[in-house]
């Protein structure tokens, strides 16, 4: 989250029950070639070749929120969702906002959907920002809601489900520390991987698990090795500078390497010159935890605030950025030698002429395989008073009459570490928003006679990101709000604003990992063995039922921000302070 303070409190929802209505639509595409770097090209992805991605959108609430029994539904509040899959299990695990999910793919093609409310009740409860991370080699999945100074934090190793039949949703929970010593107020993310050679830990083959934040002067980290119950002191990863290198305290969700390089994405980092440039800050393999600035070479930064960049490594170490660029079109950058260089930097929007894109998100795969998602519009933004287009002017229209026009999902994938890219419209039909996704207001000298800027009521329903994950057959699955729902979906003058939970999942051509190509039940295969694609009809799906009572007030220790590591605790009482009163407003 960014600039918002409002939390979310399950005493002000409506009680949430089980009943499901499932939803699917099928992607058609068509081939064009255009031209990308060092003879690579992107491309849109043809159905008539079994190797192209297709997907199959997925939602527990197809009702508006002006629909009375909104709010009964779940996933009938998902701004910023994250999603996961245990490997070891094949369930799939979507945080919204204070909801759990746990999500149950079948055999069938396309697959047939169950989703469960696993929610543990102590983290139901209030956020300042919600974020779910799995690891699926272990297939222990984290929750974090941001309180701060703090997380309430929990993780799970049965996917949420209790260690005996009929006992409390609660007892498949164990509590977290949250966070480390010095840690900061904003903008969580937790990650985990292999530790680097030479490091020894208590969880999984040798790994650890790390929680990141930020403070709008610095950002910090922390490293467990006891698989998230506790983490050590907090150590800075950058800070602010307004003379020489330095990065926003803002960052994307931080992801680790093989060999246990550590990456965090940020939008807005300067170099000595002072040049504002989107960077991957890295941590290389090390007994300590220490992170170095390594800018992408050219600008990105646009006049106002921009989405979060996003990383994804596959098995070889390849890492792939994703990010917007300085008109708002999305790019990727390949590193193969830890961000020291980036080669192949590619528009991945170009084969649907996209013209604005944001929220990014990338997930790596088999050495070579990576796959990149994004919202996205063909459509112009106006200019602004500097004659730089700016899409958060109340005038720009990504519509255009049309019920299929909007921000679509997009979904891109490489097999040959991002020479190539094959560029899929995930929803075609049906758009993820209409009008602004709200980033926040034009700057007053920047705006139009006769313009305004778009606003966060009802703009900001999307929140900051959508998510992106692989399943144990290298299916991709993208978790998203979806903010046009209902009559919107077919009426370009209605725009209802919603963030209902949304998955789309990949279901046939070639997945993200090379060894499930000639299995049986890998996504290549899949749909060579059926008559037809995936055609676009809703799907009948099975639901549980029951109800979640909130639980009572119960006291929670939350470690407390210390000195080293972090900036002394007044100052970050009052940059904490600061940081919530200038966030921007979520809608209930």
């Amino acid at each position: 989250m960014r600039h918002d303070s409002t939390p979310r409190s399950r005493s002000t929802r409506s009680s949430r029950r089980f009943a499901v209505a499932l939803s699917a639509a099928a992607v058609a595409t068509g081939l064009v070639a255009l031209s990308g770097s060092s003879g690579a090209a992107v491309v849109k992805g043809s159905t008539a070749d079994v190797a192209t991605p297709r997907y199959v959108n997925y939602t527990p609430n197809d009702l508006p929120r002006t629909d009375p029994l909104h709010a009964t539904k779940l996933g009938f509040d998902a701004g910023e969702p994250s999603i996961g899959v245990n490997h070891n299990t094949g369930k799939v695990m979507y945080q919204a906002i204070l909801q759990t999910l746990q999500v149950t793919f079948d055999a069938s093609v396309p697959a047939k959907a169950t989703y469960k409310d696993v929610t543990n009740p102590l983290e139901g409860v209030e956020t300042l920002d919600p974020f779910l991370f799995t690891d699926s080699v272990t297939g222990r999945t984290f929750v974090s809601q941001l309180v701060p100074p703090c997380s309430i934090a929990s993780y799970t190793d049965s996917d949420g489900e209790p260690p005996v039949a009929g006992l409390p949703t609660a007892t498949a929970w164990t509590p977290s520390t949250g966070c480390g010593v010095g840690s900061n107020f904003d903008h969580q993310t937790v990650s985990a991987g292999p530790l680097p050679a030479g490091l020894v830990s208590t969880y999984g083959p040798n790994r650890a698990v790390y929680y990141c934040s930020q403070v709008i002067v610095e950002a910090t980290c922390s490293r467990s090795l006891d698989g998230g119950i506790t983490f050590p002191q907090s150590g800075v990863m950058y800070t602010l500078s307004l003379v020489g290198e330095g990065c926003t305290g803002l960052h994307g969700h931080l992801r680790i390497a093989p060999d246990g390089t550590a990456y965090m994405p940020n939008f807005s980092c300067t170099d000595a010159d002072g040049g504002e440039r989107a960077a991957l800050v890295v941590a290389d393999p090390g007994p300590v935890l220490s992170f170095d600035i390594r800018l992408l070479p050219t600008s990105t930064t646009t006049p106002d605030f921009d989405s979060d960049p996003a990383v994804g490594i596959d098995a070889a170490g390849t890492a792939y950025m994703a990010f917007e660029d300085a008109t708002s079109n999305m790019n990727v950058a390949v590193t193969k030698d830890r961000a020291f260089t980036y080669t192949d930097i590619q528009d991945i929007g170009k084969p649907f002429g996209i013209k604005n894109a944001t929220m990014p998100k990338v997930v790596g795969g088999s050495a070579g395989r990576a796959a990149v998602t994004f919202l996205g519009t063909p459509t112009e933004a106006p200019l602004a008073t500097d004659d730089i287009p700016e899409n958060n002017l109340r005038s720009f229209d990504p519509d255009r009459g049309d019920p299929k026009g909007g921000w679509h999902l997009y979904i891109a994938h490489t097999y040959d570490s991002g020479k190539n890219w094959t560029v899929v419209d995930a929803t075609p039909t049906d758009p993820v928003q209409r009008g602004c996704i709200w980033w926040g207001n034009v700057a007053a000298n920047r705006i139009p006679e006769g313009d305004a800027s778009c606003s966060s009521n009802p703009e900001r329903n999307l929140l900051d990101f959508i998510d992106m994950t692989v399943d144990k057959q290298g299916r991709v699955l993208v978790g998203y709000a979806d903010g046009c729902v209902g009559p919107c979906a077919k009426d370009a003058s209605s725009n209802t604003k919603d963030n209902n939970a949304a998955i789309a999942r990949q279901t046939c051509g070639r997945g993200l990992y090379a060894e499930f190509d000639t299995a049986a039940d890998g996504p290549l295969r899949a749909c060579a063995k059926t008559a037809t694609a995936p055609v676009a009809k809703p799907v009948a799906g099975t639901v549980g039922g029951g109800t979640v009572t909130p639980p009572s007030a119960a006291p929670v220790t939350l470690p407390t921000t210390g000195l080293p590591g972090g900036l002394p605790v007044a100052a970050l009482l009052v940059l904490g302070g600061a940081a919530v009163l200038a966030r921007r407003v979520r809608t209930a």
